[in-house]
C-alpha cells in the first residue's frame, strides 16, 4: 500500500554543509514523485558503502627544498705592507699600503657538494689556508695577544674543542693571553700555516655546525680576487618554503604539520609564517626526519588540511536526496536485496562524502543513483 502522493516534484542531490533539524519518517518519499517518474525508476543502481571516517578540506602548493644557508665564504687578501714615509714637515707617518699578495693562486679548494667539520681546510692561496671552525660570530678582524671579546671566546673554544690546548693551559674567556697564542701557532703549524700566532683575518669561516659547500666559481690554479665570494655553505639541516595566497593564510599556523613530498613523503612542522605584501604569507617549515637533497634547492610540494569533523558516519554526497520541504533521505540497500528510505540529518562535506546521522551504520549499502 502507498502513501498518498502530494503534488511535489523531483528529488534533488544534497551540497551538505550545514546541519538541519529532524524530520519524523513519516512519509515514503517515492510518494512524493509523479506517475512519470515512478514508472522511470532510477537511472543506475550502483550502491555506495556507508563509512565511518573524517572530514577535512586539503589544501596544497609547490614548494622549494633547500639545505638552510649558514655562511658565505669570501676570499681575503693577506695585510698590506707597511711602509715608513717622511712627511714635509719632517714628522714620521706609517701607512697601510694595498699591495697584490705574493700569491693569490688556488691550490687546494673544496670540492662542491661535500660535507666540511671542524677543522677542515676550504682552500689555500699559495700555502695559506682558510679553514672551516664552528661559532655564531663572522670573522672581522685579526686576532694576537691582548685582544679581548666575544670572537675571541669563540675561537678558543673552537680551538679547544679540536684538541689544541693538550695540557690545558688556556682559560677559554674573551682574552687573548700568551697561552692563546701558544695554541694558535700549535693550530697553525697542524693546518700547515705560516706559525705566527695571529688569526689573520680571512684564515677562518664559522659556521654553526657540519655545512655543505655550494657551488664554487673558484678553481684550482686560478687567481682569486680579494673580496671574491668563493661559495655558500649550507647546514646539513633542510628547510621548505612556500608562499600562501591570502585566502589560504589563515588555514596555517606556526606549529602545524604539513605533509612533504621530496621523492619520498614525509613530514614537516611549520617554524614560522611571515604576512606578505599582497596578505599572503611567506612559510618556513623544517622536516621532521632528515632529508638528504641531490642539489642545494630542489622542488617539492607540501599539502595539509583542516578537519572539519572527526569520526563521523559518511556516505558520497549523490547518495542524499531532499524531498521539497527540504528533509533529506539516503534509500538503503538490505542484505536480503529489499531496499528502504531512511530519514537522515546531514553535516559537514568534503572530499564527496558528507556527514550523515539517522537509522544508518558504517558498512550499510546506500543507492547512488
Amino acid at each position: 500500500m502507498r502513501f498518498p502522493r502530494p503534488t511535489r516534484r523531483g528529488l534533488a542531490l544534497a551540497t551538505g554543509g550545514i546541519a538541519i533539524a529532524a524530520v519524523a519518517f513519516t512519509v515514503d518519499p517515492s510518494a512524493l514523485l509523479d506517475d512519470e517518474e515512478v514508472a522511470a525508476g532510477p537511472v543506475v543502481r550502483d550502491t555506495a558503502t556507508v563509512e565511518r571516517t573524517t572530514l577535512a578540506t586539503e589544501y596544497g602548493t609547490d614548494a622549494t627544498a633547500a639545505y638552510r644557508a649558514d655562511a658565505t665564504a669570501y676570499i681575503s687578501a693577506p695585510p698590506g705592507e707597511e711602509v715608513t714615509t717622511t712627511s714635509g714637515s719632517g714628522r714620521t707617518a706609517t701607512t697601510q699600503v694595498s699591495v697584490i699578495p705574493p700569491s693569490m693562486v688556488v691550490t687546494q679548494l673544496v670540492t662542491e657538494g661535500s660535507v666540511v667539520e671542524q677543522g677542515q681546510v676550504l682552500w689555500r692561496l699559495g700555502n695559506e689556508p682558510t679553514v672551516v671552525l664552528y661559532g655564531a660570530e663572522p670573522s672581522f678582524r685579526d686576532l694576537a695577544e691582548g685582544d679581548e671579546g666575544p670572537d675571541v671566546l669563540q675561537l678558543e673554544t673552537a680551538l679547544v674543542a679540536l684538541g689544541h690546548d693538550p695540557d690545558a693551559t688556556v682559560t677559554v674567556d674573551e682574552t687573548f693571553t700568551a697561552a692563546t697564542e701558544a695554541m694558535v701557532e700549535r693550530w697553525q703549524e697542524s693546518i700547515d700555516a705560516e706559525v705566527d700566532g695571529v688569526v689573520h683575518l680571512g684564515s677562518v669561516v664559522y659556521v654553526d655546525g657540519a655545512s655543505r659547500v655550494g657551488d664554487s666559481e673558484l678553481m684550482v690554479g686560478a687567481t682569486a680576487l680579494a673580496g671574491q665570494a668563493a661559495f655558500d655553505l649550507r647546514t646539513l639541516d633542510t628547510e621548505i618554503t612556500f608562499t600562501l595566497v591570502p585566502a589560504d593564510r589563515e588555514t596555517l599556523a606556526v606549529g602545524d604539520v604539513v605533509q612533504v613530498r621530496i621523492g619520498a613523503p614525509t613530514t614537516a612542522t611549520v617554524v614560522s609564517m611571515t604576512v606578505t605584501d599582497d596578505g599572503g604569507a611567506a612559510v618556513v617549515a623544517i622536516p621532521d626526519e632528515p632529508v638528504e637533497l641531490a642539489s642545494d634547492e630542489v622542488p617539492a610540494e607540501v599539502e595539509w588540511s583542516i578537519e572539519l569533523a572527526a569520526d563521523v558516519v559518511t556516505v558520497p554526497a549523490e547518495a542524499i536526496v531532499r524531498t521539497d520541504d527540504q528533509q533529506r533521505w539516503v534509500e538503503v540497500r538490505d542484505p536480503d536485496g529489499s531496499e528502504r528510505w531512511v530519514a537522515v540529518q546531514v553535516g559537514r562535506a568534503s572530499g564527496g562524502r558528507v556527514e550523515v546521522i539517522g537509522e544508518i551504520a558504517p558498512g550499510d549499502l546506500v543507492i547512488v543513483p
